[in-house]
């Protein structure tokens, strides 16, 4: 007589923030295990394995790189004070800047995961001219870093995540006076403080596209600091919002 004895099936519990509509798309979902008899003698064993793959791709979190460029606004009142008062122009509080990130996954033991990033950026530098006499520079370079969560999970071409984390820069100043042969005085502002971010993004396979906002907090509130004997530019804080929009790959797929 034979027999067949049904041995196991498997499901896996998927969280919501584990996308739970992946195993709808993936072949050969599940697990079976199925024994034939004949007597005492076994004559026939298999097992899908599938179920590993399929374990494996809905427990994974892909990281990405992203290239940002957007604008950056900061409280410029009493550094325009002395560019106007040695230019007779100022620099405009929002000026465009361009960086890269990082981004990577933290799977969280029940369940989900804390969506982190590191990221450079630079400000795009900005000089003023006034009839070849004078000459003011500005640049800047920044970098944060932040974790937070997806806060609509269920949507796997879909990411709205609110982050938090640190954030510090150098803001660099040159002038110089041709009249007299003169290079001027350099002066550098440095600022560190928390950060606040709510990052729309989408994803097309390998392809992401999204936007962010954010506002950071200067908790330093430092004079710029110049050479010897430059004036002092100040008080001055480096507190105000960001917006910008990405385009990246994630390292991997979804299926």
């Amino acid at each position: 007589m034979k027999r067949i004895v049904p041995f196991l099936f498997l499901t896996t519990y998927l969280s919501a923030a584990e996308k739970p509509d992946l195993a709808s798309r993936i072949p050969g979902f599940g697990c079976s295990d199925s024994t034939s008899f004949e007597g005492n003698k076994t004559v026939a064993h298999s097992l899908d394995k599938n179920v590993f793959v399929y374990k494996t791709r809905t427990n994974t979190y892909f990281p990405s790189v992203l290239f940002r460029i957007g604008m950056m606004d900061f409280d410029f009142q009493q550094f325009n004070y002395h560019v106007q008062s040695f230019m007779g122009q100022q620099f405009a509080s929002v000026i465009p800047y361009a960086g890269m990130s990082y981004e990577f996954p933290i799977k969280m033991r029940k369940g989900g995961s804390f969506d982190n990033y590191i990221e450079l950026n630079f400000l795009l530098p900005q000089a003023l001219k006034e009839q070849r006499l004078l000459e003011a520079d500005l640049s800047d370079i920044s970098a944060s870093i932040a974790t937070g969560r997806d806060v609509a999970p269920t949507n796997k071409k879909f990411d709205l995540v609110i982050a938090i984390g640190l954030t510090g820069g150098r803001l660099h100043y040159g002038e110089i006076n041709y009249t007299y042969n003169y290079a001027g005085y350099t002066y550098n502002q440095f600022y560190f403080g928390p950060q606040l971010s709510v990052m729309p993004k989408f994803i097309f396979g390998q392809l992401v596209i999204g936007a962010r906002g954010s506002y950071r907090i200067d908790l330093l509130h430092q004079n710029w600091s110049g050479d010897p004997g430059a004036d002092v530019i100040g008080p001055a804080t480096a507190s105000g919002w960001t917006a910008e929009v990405v385009i990246g790959l994630q390292l991997g797929t979804y299926y």
